[in-house]
């Protein structure tokens, strides 16, 4: 089993160690990794890094935190269109784990990028994480099991899952430690 190259792909696995580290240490590495090719995708990935870690150093700095604001506007408006794509044109690594065991939680980005990528998971019916995202997941869910769908529909839909990921990677505290 080969991990999707995609920047969903991308963002599920910063929230493992490993990959996470990798994103400091050889950012190209990373992007070469998950075929993150979109230059303003790279440099806001950089940015998040670049504040994140101020914020580490210096939880109170106001222009931090800003400035990783919005570098995450960025990531997840920029996933949008990659997303409906995918899903809209059948996706083609739907083989991955319900639960990869490296207690990546049950967040809205490792919720979304389960229901993309495991045939098993969505096999599970699964509902919504967050019930404001209701319509977008069940729409979502619907193409993945038909194995294609309207792109500028699933455009709309994925607006919103991303705009809820974002959200969630914000609220919790992850892209502060990403």
């Amino acid at each position: 089993m080969t991990i999707p190259k995609t920047p969903l792909s991308f963002m599920y696995h910063t929230l493992i160690k490993l990959y996470r580290d990798e994103v400091h240490a050889t950012p190209d590495v990373s992007f070469a990794r998950f075929n993150i090719t979109s230059a303003s995708l790279q440099k806001a990935c950089l940015d998040a890094d670049k504040a994140a870690e101020t914020l580490r150093q210096t939880p109170t700095s106001q222009q931090a935190q800003a400035d990783l604001e919005a570098a995450s506007k960025v990531i997840f408006a920029d996933l949008v269109p990659f997303l409906a794509a995918e899903v809209s044109q059948g996706v083609a690594k739907s083989d991955q784990p319900m639960d990869d065991g490296k207690g990546v939680g049950n967040g809205v980005v490792a919720s979304v990028y389960r229901l993309v990528y495991s045939k098993e998971f969505r096999d599970t019916d699964p509902a919504a994480p967050d019930a404001s995202i209701k319509t977008e997941w069940d729409a979502f869910k619907a193409a993945l099991v038909a194995g294609q769908g309207d792109f500028k529909a699933l455009f709309e839909h994925a607006t919103g899952l991303c705009n809820r990921m974002m959200a969630d990677a914000n609220g919790n505290g992850w892209m502060m430690w990403w």
